[in-house]
């Protein structure tokens, strides 16, 4: 009986794991995709919204990137900055290579606001057309957002960040 017992929990154990969706599993890429503020994911629609009315194909989210536009959006509000040249010199291609190794995304595109909301920001960078060619643009495939908040010049940050997926 002990036998019968411990293969029925191995089997449900091995179709628990099967089923569940990879967050559940410790995927980080889902871990940062549902761990996504609603002001991040606004952001990533803002710019899927644009593409469709151009007839360009939707950006798919990459968590190295994210990570990349988390960090910028941060590090302008804890060093009240409005820039894509960061405190350390950094732009937005060696920001990204601190998450996916040098040389890996070698072409990198940045769209920053600051100040009111996401609903103020997404129409911003639409209006501008450098910012929304960034957006349109059919050569990118990939992209991040990130969101900062707090006491600062700005108060809120807002931060996208663009590359093609390369395996």
């Amino acid at each position: 009986m002990p036998r019968v017992l411990l293969l029925v929990t191995l089997i449900a154990s091995f179709a628990l794991a099967w089923a569940q969706p990879a967050a559940a599993q410790g995927s980080s890429w889902w871990a940062a995709y549902n761990g996504r503020t609603a002001e991040e994911r606004a952001l990533e629609k803002c710019v899927n919204r644009e593409r469709k009315k151009e007839g360009v194909p939707s950006l798919g989210f990459l968590p190295q990137l994210h990570r990349a536009a988390r960090l910028h959006a941060r590090q302008m509000r804890d060093h009240s900055f409005f820039s894509h040249t960061d405190q350390l010199g950094r732009g937005p291609t060696q920001r990204v290579a601190l998450y996916a190794g040098q040389g890996r995304f070698p072409y990198v595109g940045e769209n920053i606001a600051a100040g009111f909301d996401v609903n103020w920001a997404c129409q911003a960078l639409v209006e501008s057309p450098s910012h929304r060619a960034n957006m349109v643009n059919p050569y990118w495939t990939r992209i991040g957002t990130g969101f900062a908040s707090g006491p600062s010049v700005y108060g809120v940050y807002f931060v996208q960040v663009f590359s093609r997926h390369i395996p």
